[in-house]
C-alpha cells in the first residue's frame, strides 16, 4: 500500500539548508516513507511532538506524523539532532 508524502514549507527549508550529500540522502529516506510509514528504526515521540514520529539517519532527523486517514504522512521537520526538535 503506498502513501502519499507532504513535506511542510518548514521541512523544505530545513532540508535545503544541509549539505548536498546529506540531502539527498535525507530526501531517499523521505520518498521511502510512502511505501513504508513506520520503517525500521523509527520511533514515536513524546511530549510536545505526541503523535510524531522521528527517522533517524546518521545525526540527522526527520520528524513527520502519518494522519489519521491513514494515507498521507507529513513531514514537518528536517534537520540536524540537535536542532530539530527546536
Amino acid at each position: 500500500m503506498s502513501h502519499r508524502v507532504e513535506v511542510t514549507r518548514r521541512a523544505l527549508k530545513g532540508l535545503a539548508a544541509l549539505p548536498a550529500g546529506i540531502r539527498s540522502d535525507l530526501s531517499g529516506h523521505i520518498a521511502a516513507l510512502g511505501a513504508d510509514p513506520r520503517p525500521q528504526g523509527s520511533e514515536p515521540l513524546r511530549r510536545e511532538f505526541a503523535g510524531c514520529r522521528k527517522l533517524r539517519v546518521g545525526d540527522y532527523r526527520v520528524v513527520y506524523a502519518i494522519e489519521r486517514d491513514g494515507h498521507t504522512v507529513v513531514v514537518l521537520r528536517v534537520g540536524h539532532r540537535h536542532n530539530v526538535y527546536k
